[in-house]
């Protein structure tokens, strides 16, 4: 789940993780349903950049769900007035070894658990060393413990799930990389929103039944004209609601970037305005043909 900022990745990881957390506290024995030992852990495991993103963002939207919902409070539990341990203040330890853990990517804090769900948090903002991309290194490993252990013997699949969240750096990130990867993936979701998406086109609707836009090339990064945009009917020709003309205008990478999720070629790019080098590039070819 990528795209622009304020979009509610975080939101759709803190509801999905509660959901999966709940159906297995009602099956009966876990360990049994899905073929483990006996009081076996069976973990959901967040992944952060850092031990405070891990525990102060997801994880508290988590807990902060868990501790409103109804069912956890009317849930038979060896703890008074809670669903889970309350001697653990970083983690969340439910009855029938059921945990949620957060941990960064630098740590080895997934190994060895039962992984049933998972979440990779901003995978674009992970570490990266010439010998390796933490985020793709945790992607395998969370991916790999929960593939190996909660297999469906009729789907031919895992039960499990893992969620990757965050925004799109560069075009060549591991965001973009896992959104190619997992697009022809037909047991996996891939969605991108714009920020006027995810708010709805309705937002953006004028009186007279028509959108309040204007019209943007991103790769020349300017403004161009309805009739301009209808004529050449291309991809890269886009309408943005008027409502964020002046980001677009001020600081083009930006918005494209934070606004529309679109994101540049590198992470810090030298030359921002690619329009004038592709207007250089047109000009040689028109006065050198044969060249």
């Amino acid at each position: 789940f990528t795209g622009a900022i304020g979009i509610g990745k975080t939101t759709l990881a803190s509801i999905a993780i509660p959901y999966m957390v709940h159906w297995v506290l009602c099956l009966k024995d876990p360990q049994e349903y899905f073929g483990l030992m006996p009081r076996s852990r069976i973990a959901f495991m967040l992944m952060s950049t850092t031990d405070a993103q891990a525990k102060e963002v997801l994880f508290g939207d988590i807990k902060a769900r868990l501790s409103g919902s109804p069912w956890a409070k009317r849930m038979d539990s060896p703890w008074p007035g809670s669903p889970w341990d309350p001697a653990f203040k970083n983690q969340l330890r439910f009855p029938k070894e059921i945990w949620v853990l957060p941990g960064n990517s630098k740590e080895k804090s997934f190994e060895g658990y039962n992984i049933l769900g998972g979440i990779i948090d901003e995978g674009d903002s992970h570490q990266i060393t010439a010998n390796k991309d933490y985020a793709q290194v945790g992607y395998e490993t969370i991916h790999n413990r929960i593939s190996s252990r909660f297999i469906d013997p009729v789907a031919k699949d895992h039960r499990g799930l893992l969620i990757v969240i965050g925004q799109m750096k560069s075009a060549s990130g591991f965001m973009s990389r896992k959104m190619k990867e997992l697009e022809g993936d037909e047991g996996a979701v891939v969605i991108r929103l714009t920020q006027w998406e995810s708010f709805g086109w309705q937002t953006y609707k004028n009186e007279d039944g028509t959108y309040d836009v204007f019209w943007y090339d991103i790769e020349r990064k300017c403004e161009v004209s309805p009739e301009y945009a209808r004529d050449i009917k291309s991809d890269s020709i886009i309408p943005i609601p008027n409502a964020y003309k002046k980001d677009f205008d001020t600081n083009p990478v930006k918005a494209l970037r934070d606004l529309a999720g679109i994101p540049p070629e590198a992470t810090d790019p030298f030359i921002a305005v690619m329009e004038r080098v592709q207007r250089a590039q047109l000009r040689w070819h028109q006065n050198h043909p044969d060249i």
